[in-house]
């Protein structure tokens, strides 16, 4: 929560980054991949992450900040549901989580949010995304399947559905855009679950190939 002590908030991300790289290095313990994610310990070692303080890339850019992410809803969420939910999460349900943002289901669970990116995307830049989530768990395993989703205004960038119950699992995904978008554009991360889990995603960036 964002009222937790600033030492405890540290503590706290530690262990979050010791826990994400322990899915890295073991996949085995975060299961297959089968969305073109590299699992691959070398892949996902070069995370590209500043604070991380391993292997930065030079033309590695983050498209989003970590406080900026608002809630989307009503006529704002492209990935609004046909019929109206009785769980839609509110504020307390994300929060920052260095460059990217940590997302709860415990109490709903149905969330959408989103920023304006920072960078420009060219044709042919990769759209870089690291991601995970915990062991998935719910009281009511026969409802529908976990999903997270990622678009860029009205096109659809990346999606990734995980049953329930299931165990934790780590993402480490690269597309070329096939067009360019504009700095300002929207980015739009969705969630949609069931039971008391979390979802990470700890980068969504731009490499550019070096001329």
């Amino acid at each position: 929560m964002n009222s937790m002590l600033p030492g405890r908030r540290c503590t706290n991300r530690t262990l979050r980054v010791m826990i994400s790289v322990f899915f890295v290095l073991f996949p085995a313990c975060s299961g297959e991949d089968s969305y073109g994610s590299r699992q691959t310990a070398d892949g996902l070692l070069r995370l590209d992450i500043p604070w991380a303080g391993i292997g930065q890339h030079d033309l590695e850019r983050s498209l989003v900040d970590g406080n900026r992410w608002v809630l989307a809803s009503g006529a704002n969420d492209p990935f609004r549901p046909q019929t109206a939910r009785d769980d839609t999460c509110d504020d307390r349900a994300y929060s920052p989580e260095y460059e990217g943002v940590e997302i709860r289901t415990g109490a709903c669970g149905y969330i959408t949010i989103s920023q304006p990116i920072r960078h420009a995307i060219a044709r042919g830049d990769l759209i870089h995304i690291i991601a995970w989530h915990s062991n998935l768990f719910s009281p009511d395993p026969t409802r529908e399947r976990a999903k997270l989703s990622i678009r860029f205004g009205d096109s659809l960038l990346w999606a990734v559905d995980s049953p329930i119950p299931s165990n934790a699992r780590s993402f480490d995904f690269r597309y070329e855009s096939p067009r360019a978008i504009a700095k300002g554009a929207p980015v739009y991360i969705n969630v949609s679950n069931h039971g008391t889990n979390s979802w990470n995603i700890l980068g969504l960036r731009i490499q550019r190939t070096e001329n």
